[in-house]
């Protein structure tokens, strides 16, 4: 591991040039991803029984009624439900990738693989793990490059349009102004 300083912001960069094992296991394993989305989809469910009111002993006060506000509460529910449908497209992108990864793979190697997910890295073939990670590592790297450069090229695109549209109506107050001077 290696940290470099950066206007006082330290920042992990990868040395090996490949994915790392917790990468592997959490990001781009689909059986992972498939107990966590259903574990929050349990904990959104459970939040809709908070606002049913139930009482409690309070040493102090007695026995009192607790509840959650529901205006709060529905906007908690609005936001876990868009984490988890951000979670669940980034999840979406990471399985394409890893199986684009794995169409170049033995099926033996595929059968290896699994088994190392499945067992959340208990089971480790070293060979096949180190050559997924590197591949993976390139391959997310390619995609990443080609999203920035798509994303530059519609920022210029759009920079041309706000100087094209400024220009035009920079020549159009220009024409208002000599045809005023023309008839004063």
């Amino acid at each position: 591991m290696k940290l470099k300083r950066r206007k006082k912001v330290l920042y992990y960069r990868h040395v090996d040039n490949k994915v790392s094992e917790h990468q592997l296991l959490t990001q781009f394993n689909p059986f992972f991803i498939e107990r966590k989305i259903k574990a929050c989809q349990q904990q959104i469910n459970a939040m809709y029984d908070l606002n049913t009111s139930t009482t409690t002993c309070d040493e102090v006060r007695g026995v009192i009624s607790v509840s959650y506000p529901i205006d709060k509460l529905a906007m908690y529910i609005i936001e876990e439900k868009e984490a988890l449908w951000h979670y669940r497209e980034q999840s979406d992108i990471n399985i394409k990738l890893l199986n684009e990864v794995l169409i170049t793979y033995t099926e033996h190697d595929k059968n290896k693989v699994i088994k190392y997910m499945r067992s959340y890295g208990e089971y480790k073939p070293c060979d096949v793990i180190e050559r997924l990670q590197v591949d993976l590592h390139q391959k997310y790297i390619k995609e990443r490059v080609a999203r920035q450069n798509e994303q530059h090229r519609v920022v210029n695109i759009e920079r041309r349009n706000r100087i094209k549209q400024y220009l035009e109506q920079e020549s159009v107050e220009a024409d208002n102004n000599r045809t005023i001077r023309l008839y004063s």
